[in-house]
């Protein structure tokens, strides 16, 4: 599961599950299935997208991931990635990532709420990004630091039914969501 509890599938099991590559947008649905392949420990070996084919490197003793196409990456004592080639994930007080840097120099910064929902992404560049989700925690939209919207999302209880980006003519465009139907189970 992830942190949305959507099921990704996978995981420490033997045999390939179903869910196995699951991919999932920002509002919870589905978008595609990936391909990927299992070793003994269950760990991912390979994926395979419409992109190609990526390797996943593991140590006989760890479930620690520490290649990926030949690209080293560097844990801490939690487990948390800290290091990717060139670039360094820095952990804040709350053990969320605070940071990117490259050679030191500081990529992107994030800022959390009370509820530890990152609620600011600022890229060196310096088009940060603020984040709003409501009262329950469903993601409301993203936004520029000067309020401009970059995409809204509308719900009905806790299904999102449409998302609104804006577009270069000025007038908003609407995609309308399918929201996840659950039937209970009926008895006979």
């Amino acid at each position: 599961m992830d942190s949305a509890s959507n099921r990704l599938g996978g995981g420490h099991r033997r045999r390939p599950s179903p869910d196995a590559g699951r991919v999932y947008n920002n509002l919870g649905q589905q978008t595609s299935l990936k391909d990927a392949g299992d070793n003994a420990g269950g760990n991912c070996t390979a994926l395979t997208t419409a992109v190609g084919t990526v390797s996943y490197t593991y140590p006989v003793d760890s479930h620690r991931l520490p290649a990926v196409d030949g690209g080293a990456r560097n844990h801490d004592s939690a487990g948390n990635t800290v290091g990717i080639d060139r670039r360094e994930f820095v952990r804040n007080a709350a053990n969320r990532m605070g940071a990117i840097k490259q050679g030191g120099a500081m990529m992107e910064s994030y800022g959390y709420n009370h509820r530890c929902e990152r609620v600011l992404r600022a890229p060196a560049s310096g088009d940060a990004q603020l984040t709003l989700y409501d009262e329950s925690g469903q993601w409301i939209g993203s936004y520029r630091a000067t309020g401009q919207p970059q995409q809204q999302s509308i719900w009905l209880d806790n299904h999102p039914i449409a998302l609104i980006s804006p577009s270069s003519s000025g007038v908003p465009e609407l995609a309308t969501c399918s929201p996840i139907t659950r039937h209970p189970a009926r008895g006979d």
